[in-house]
């Protein structure tokens, strides 16, 4: 398969995985999260050579001539770490969402889906303006009041790859690109007291609401078992996102919302599939 032989298929993989994620870092990340995605690789690598051998093991069972189409149903979870823009704003984060994919007999993939982002590390306060020296905030009733400030977003998107089987049944490794929309804000919520400022539609001024188009790149591996019973993906993602501030008008700076933002995620994710084997071979496929 692509003149690749069992022998030299890990080094390639490692190979082509690891120029990737280096890609990724030297135009978006700043060198701490070099680190992490690098021991990313490396923990994703080794577990993938794992599944390997297990696979080699069960695909003796697989009837070499039952090769169907899957439509794969994936709950998604992960852990992202936020470059370039994104990082001056929140640090680590969790995305869960669920995906759609269509596999064919051929190994193409084909699908979408999307990701709720969510996540309580700030580094930016954007409520820093209506803080006293002693760093609170003077509530409607003239009481400190409570404020919770957190990260909300979400990507959605379409993506299309190719998934490079091992063995004979229908795991691999699965490589995906696509495009779609991502989206973040400050989650700003009075914990207690009555703070006008963070009710509609002053809110507004505050929550830097960015949104705009993203691609993304991901490389797992994918494995689906001959009884049906285990099925998931596990490995990494980046999502590089130009997005632009959708406020008029930042209440707390007082300046008008201008310029351009590139936002960036590196995430280590893992998704459980529920799927329906479809076509030719279907039947048979145990």
């Amino acid at each position: 398969m692509l003149g690749l032989s069992k022998l030299s298929l890990p080094h390639y993989i490692r190979h082509h995985s690891a120029a990737l994620v280096q890609l990724d870092c030297l135009y978006f990340s700043r060198e701490p999260y070099v680190y992490d995605m690098k021991a990313f690789v490396s923990i994703c690598i080794t577990s993938m050579i794992c599944l390997m051998f297990y696979q080699q093991a069960e695909a003796q069972f697989v009837d070499k001539n039952s090769t169907p189409n899957i439509v794969l149903i994936t709950a998604t979870y992960g852990t992202g770490f936020p470059a370039a823009d994104l990082a001056d704003r929140f640090g680590t984060h969790f995305l869960i969402g669920g995906e759609l994919h269509y596999l064919t007999r051929k190994g193409l993939v084909i699908g979408g889906g999307g990701q709720f982002i969510f996540g309580n590390n700030i580094k930016e306060d954007p409520l820093a303006g209506l803080r006293t020296p002693d760093g609170n905030i003077i509530s409607q009733e003239r009481e400190y009041g409570e404020v919770n400030i957190s990260q909300r977003g979400y990507y959605l998107g379409a993506d299309f790859g190719y998934l490079l089987s091992i063995g004979k049944n229908r795991s691999g490794i699965r490589m995906t690109l696509g495009g779609g929309l991502l989206y973040h804000k400050f989650r700003l919520k009075a914990g207690s007291g009555t703070i006008p400022q963070l009710e509609d539609p002053y809110v507004k001024g505050y929550d830097r609401l960015s949104s705009g188009p993203a691609i993304r790149q991901s490389i797992v591996y994918n494995y689906i078992s001959t009884n049906r019973l285990l099925n998931f993906y596990a490995g990494i993602e980046s999502i590089q996102g130009f997005t632009k501030n959708r406020r008029g008008y930042n209440y707390d700076l007082n300046t008008v919302s201008e310029g351009s933002r590139t936002d960036v995620i590196f995430a280590i994710k893992v998704g459980w599939h529920i799927p329906i084997f479809t076509g030719e071979g279907a039947d048979i496929y145990y």
